[in-house]
């Protein structure tokens, strides 16, 4: 809740993570952005033109220009959404145009697809610029998404020294205390899907064994102190 985080930021309070950064990772255009904005490697997208209640796009002009660059299949990923629910895979400019003629007046990113990691993706787990608890997430059934929501099932991983750097530039970049980070191959590249700034982490204790609370909390303890 980013207005009564910020509030309370007004009262005086620590706020944990700060409002500004949960706004910014709420948004998955603005996550984007920030991301881009310090070159931080993630996936190509293309943020949605912007349109209003009952008026609708005149033209769909730029979804022909997002196939041309992105290519087929592409994901509609919508700006606000959490546990894969808000995310579309489209095979052609037909499928892209319903999709989006479903979302009204959402605003929207559309995304490479990347193939090499479908259905699978890396959460890290960072507090504080350490590493805590990571898992592979994977589908079972096919789905394109490996949201454990839907679904899908973890396995513990060791990051590469790669990922593990890329995760905490990341969490850092949105001015995050403690994240969660997903990560996707690109081929043998590592890049940033999303960046969660209140991730949940009971699927990675099941997994791991590891309780990420306690490296939030001695995160925030010693933050605190400092």
């Amino acid at each position: 809740d980013t207005y009564l985080a910020r509030q309370m930021e007004l009262l005086g309070m620590p706020v944990f993570n700060s409002s500004k950064a949960i706004a910014l990772c709420d948004s998955k255009a603005l996550t984007y952005l920030r991301l881009k904005e310090l070159d931080i490697p993630t996936i190509e997208s293309i943020l949605s033109p912007i349109t209003y209640e009952h008026v609708g796009y005149p033209s769909f002009d730029f979804v022909k220009e997002a196939g041309r660059r992105l290519g087929y299949p592409f994901v509609i990923k919508e700006e606000y959404g959490s546990m894969g629910m808000q995310v579309y895979l489209v095979h052609d400019e037909a499928e892209a145009i319903h999709v989006i003629e479903k979302l009204a007046n959402k605003r929207f990113l559309m995304q490479k697809y990347i193939a090499s990691s479908n259905g699978a993706d890396w959460r890290i787990h960072v507090a504080d610029g350490n590493i805590s608890a990571c898992i592979r997430r994977y589908s079972t059934d096919g789905d394109f998404r490996s949201n454990v929501s839907l679904g899908g099932s973890t396995q513990a991983f060791i990051p590469t020294k790669e990922m593990a750097e890329l995760a905490v530039s990341a969490a850092d970049a949105m001015g995050l205390l403690f994240a969660g980070v997903d990560i996707m191959m690109a081929e043998d590249k590592p890049i940033i899907t999303e960046v969660n700034s209140n991730p949940h982490f009971r699927s990675a204790l099941d997994a791991t064994g590891i309780d990420f609370a306690d490296a939030i909390m001695d995160a925030i303890i010693n933050r605190m102190h400092a």
